[in-house]
């Protein structure tokens, strides 16, 4: 028989060792857990970063075949570029909007304005955004890149006639876009459109050729 103490210390040392081997088992556990949530993990970002790549490759080949339409059009219409951008923006559901920003001399700019009003936009005339975001009408320069075509238009109104030249960050990317004939995306910006102070990533330009927008229409 068994002395109580002996059983006592028995059970102590049993229950001591249960507790090292549930220790044991339960950093086991623990560190299997972390590997999974790991593995899991770097899947995750893997297929994130996956999606995001193929959503900009797809920005920016609605924004290089929208570039190439009108390298191979003489004068490319309202309608006929609201329908071209409508079928990209089908493929391409990220994008906020097409546009078409002509490089205006300010010796055309009267001319330009006056298009747009014959075409349905009452009072459009080019604007620029001041320090406190107000929109104004833009000031004199020597040349101006409006937005004059935009699609959709639903809930870009308020891009309809601004002017890049009159941001900074724009007018750089515009530049190098018109330069290089290359696709050119800016640092962030705030669309004028927005609203609740939204920044987006980047416009992304593409450069294409002096098209003679208003010649023949």
């Amino acid at each position: 028989m068994t002395p109580p103490i002996r059983r006592y210390r028995l059970a102590i040392v049993i229950a001591l060792i249960g507790l090292v081997l549930t220790v044991a088992i339960s950093k086991e556990v623990g560190e299997w857990e972390d590997r999974h949530f790991i593995a899991e993990f770097e899947q995750l970002s893997r297929d994130k970063v996956s999606a995001i790549r193929r959503s900009i490759e797809l920005n920016i080949h609605a924004v290089d075949a929208l570039g190439s339409f009108f390298d191979s059009s003489e004068v490319v219409k309202r309608e006929e570029f609201r329908i071209f951008a409508r079928k990209m923006l089908q493929d391409s559901p990220y994008i906020q909007a097409l546009e078409w920003i002509p490089r205006v001399p300010d010796a055309e700019r009267a001319l330009y304005e006056e298009r747009a009003r014959k075409d349905g936009f009452d009072g459009f005339s080019f604007t620029e955004r001041e320090k406190q975001g107000t929109m104004v009408e833009a000031g004199r320069r020597d040349e101006y890149f409006p937005v004059y075509y935009v699609e959709p238009y639903e809930g870009n109104e308020a891009a309809v006639g601004f002017d890049l030249a009159s941001n900074e960050t724009r007018l750089e990317a515009l530049d190098l876009a018109r330069e290089s004939g290359q696709t050119t995306a800016t640092a962030r910006i705030r669309l004028v459109q927005e609203t609740g102070g939204a920044i987006r990533f980047s416009d992304i330009q593409a450069g294409i050729q002096e098209t003679p927008a208003l010649r023949g229409t």
